[in-house]
């Protein structure tokens, strides 16, 4: 028998600036407690490795009977790639709600005299809204509510705008893929009161935006994807095959592709989604079927190569597209057969985020994964193809409707259909 060391105890703060929203950590405090997992919150302040911790921040104490399945929640998990003669039958060989959930936790290896409260249940997420004049309000894509948010105004016809690039207000930086409404500071206060938002008010609207509308989504993948969309607010139709030949692309703005191959569809379908580029679509191709259509239909020469095992990564985002809103700089995702792009072709092609280029395994199984040659490469690409554009990623951000934090990716691709 192995005996588990666990830790002392696990930190997760309530709210922003320690977490990108206080959307992730309400969400996976109640799963832990639907899951009879004893929850605390402490009642003064602290702090813990330099970082001061708020009072209220939610404490997972390991001396209780679930302790090995909170464990099993929150810790990182093990690379287990290394161990010779070790298969899967199916994935995933590691999972971490925090890490995928995009909630920061931090590990505690020895008890910390603080005092703290049973939870009952998770604190609603509190928005902030700055106070003072303003033209006009800001947040980011942090949660999956942010986009829950966006659509439903974009529904009810109010008028909201996508920063395309970063932007200045008064001294302060906001990055691309900002979302930003009217200065009505009555909507702004339901917003932060009934939605848990976090808005910032800007003493000048951008210039550099572009109007957010209901776009139509048309999708070819599994019920990962369809969760996801549902996650995000967003409507979709499924499309087949039959319907991809008669042409009904040319009803949509977005066309997400996960399982269907160029040699699937007819002449007439590879027409119409030709078509359907060249009149300003936009094309979001998954993981190695949906690269693959694109390289066939020419919208990329860019090379790719994929791996063997399923793993918690970390990736690297470059902040300055808009693709990239609402991510930290360093973040994870979960990959499945993972897709990593060795060569970006002739075509010109923005590279929105990489592998790390260190030790980019966190957990998992993934043999050889340290002479891969992954290690630094793209896995999300940005590219255009006459006036349409394209998204394409290696990572499998909808893993059977679980990765919740890498939705958002989605989301943002879904929003280059704005352009």
């Amino acid at each position: 028998m192995v005996n588990k060391e666990f830790p002392a105890g696990y930190i997760i703060p309530k709210d922003a600036p320690l977490q990108l929203s206080g959307h992730q950590p309400q969400r996976l405090v109640q799963f832990l407690l639907d899951n009879d997992v004893q929850v605390e919150q402490t009642v003064q302040a602290f702090s813990f490795e330099g970082i001061d911790f708020p009072a209220g921040s939610y404490i997972v104490w390991m001396d209780q009977p679930k302790r090995g399945l909170a464990n099993t929640i929150l810790e990182s998990g093990p690379d287990l790639s290394g161990i010779q003669g070790l298969t899967f039958y199916s994935p995933p060989s590691v999972w971490s709600n925090p890490l995928l959930w995009g909630t920061a936790r931090w590990v505690m290896p020895e008890r910390l005299a603080i005092q703290t409260r049973p939870v009952q249940n998770p604190d609603p997420a509190s928005g902030s809204l700055e106070r003072g004049r303003a033209e006009a309000y800001a947040y980011s894509l942090t949660s999956l509510n942010a986009f829950q948010v966006t659509n439903d105004l974009a529904a009810q016809g109010v008028a909201l705008w996508r920063t395309e690039t970063a932007f200045q207000d008064s001294g302060r930086f906001f990055p691309a893929g900002t979302i930003v409404i009217p200065g009505e500071p009555n909507l702004a206060n339901q917003l932060s009161n009934q939605y848990g938002m976090d808005l910032s008010a800007l003493r000048s609207a951008p210039t550099n935006t572009i109007p957010v509308r209901l776009l139509r989504v048309a999708v070819s993948g599994d019920s990962g994807l369809t969760e996801a969309l549902k996650a995000l607010g967003f409507q979709y139709t499924v499309l087949s095959v039959a319907n991809i030949n008669a042409g009904m692309l040319a009803d949509f703005d977005v066309f997400i592709n996960q399982n269907r191959t160029w040699t699937s569809i007819n002449a007439a379908g590879r027409a119409s989604f030709l078509d359907f580029m060249l009149n300003g679509g936009q094309y979001i191709g998954l993981l190695n079927t949906g690269v693959g259509f694109a390289r066939s239909a020419g919208l990329t020469d860019a090379a790719s190569a994929t791996g063997n095992g399923n793993t918690i990564v970390r990736l690297s985002y470059d902040p300055a597209f808009a693709l990239a809103a609402g991510f930290r700089q360093q973040d994870y995702a979960f990959v499945n057969t993972p897709l990593w792009f060795t060569s970006l072709g002739t075509q010109p092609l923005e590279v929105v985020a990489t592998l790390d280029a260190g030790d980019f395994v966190v957990s998992g199984f993934w043999p050889g994964w340290p002479n891969s040659g992954a290690a630094g490469s793209p896995v999300v690409l940005r590219g255009s193809y006459g006036p349409g554009s394209f998204t394409l990623t290696g990572i499998d951000a909808t893993f059977r409707g679980h990765p919740e934090n890498t939705f958002r990716l989605i989301g943002n691709a879904i929003y280059e259909g704005l352009r």
